[in-house]
């Protein structure tokens, strides 16, 4: 009976179920934290355009923050009467101001309207880290797709916030890579890029390839293969958002006179 005192609590018999106790209500509560730091509701409503406002820099991935061509369109849409849909918007809790996650071309359509006061939208609320995630979610699904180059840059955006807040467990890899489609390979070495960046207290920029033309002029000119097959990656995406669409359209219509175009450089 004495040796039985000299052992820890948890190892005495009358010790054990007292710290299993312990370590369920330990768990349960860990995963209540868990589950409220990741949670996001959503609910309808109708707000005034006027109390809707745009945060650019945090929910729009794009590289330019509207269309205009694309505004125009949904502005006679609107005017034959046709439904846009409901804008998704995040109520920020610091604030308590409306803040457009998807939708930024459709709330532009509406004011240009001029007599549309109202607009019907779905309230996001949560923490501003995992409604990031879902304007990052519904501008890969939206009617006017998000080019490679883009789809890059916001996974880097979302990497690059990550590791300069030091907050490991705010996105998972898999989770990364999904939304903007982009390999794990590439998230694992966004990842390595901005620690690196932060070792030699570079500021992280919003471009992906220029924060690897930083990590590159950091190491020297030295480049491994993983950072080799990114950088080519990243320039293909850049040249075919510059003038890809070209290429395909005139190769499409005039298929020898681009073979000659081709043959002449």
């Amino acid at each position: 009976q004495h040796a039985l005192k000299r052992l820890p609590l948890s190892m005495q018999p009358q010790g054990r179920a007292f710290a299993k106790a312990r370590f369920s209500r330990h768990h349960r509560s860990t995963k209540k934290k868990f589950t409220m730091k990741h949670t996001v509701t959503q609910r309808p409503a109708r707000l005034s355009l006027s109390t809707i406002d745009t945060r650019p820099d945090d929910f729009q991935f794009r590289t330019f923050e509207l269309d205009q061509y694309h505004v125009e369109k949904l502005q006679e849409a609107h005017q034959r009467g046709a439904d846009l849909g409901r804008i998704d918007v995040w109520k920020d809790p610091e604030d308590s101001q409306y803040y457009v996650l998807d939708g930024h071309h459709r709330l532009e359509a509406y004011r240009r309207a001029g007599q549309v006061h109202t607009a019907n939208v779905t309230v996001h609320e949560g923490p501003y880290h995992r409604v990031r995630l879902v304007a990052l979610k519904q501008n890969t699904q939206a009617r006017l797709p998000m080019s490679d180059v883009e789809r890059s840059n916001a996974a880097w955006r979302l990497v690059a916030g990550q590791e300069k807040d030091k907050d490991p467990d705010r996105y998972s890899k898999a989770e990364l890579a999904k939304l903007p489609q982009r390999s794990e390979r590439t998230i694992a070495n966004m990842r390595a890029t901005a620690i690196a960046l932060l070792k030699d207290d570079q500021e992280l920029p919003d471009s992906w390839l220029q924060a690897m033309r930083l990590k590159r002029e950091g190491k020297q000119g030295e480049m491994s293969e993983e950072d080799r097959q990114d950088w080519v990656e990243a320039k293909a995406a850049e040249i075919d958002a510059e003038i890809g669409p070209a290429i395909f359209r005139y190769a499409s219509l005039y298929p020898e006179a681009f073979q000659q175009v081709l043959q002449q450089r």
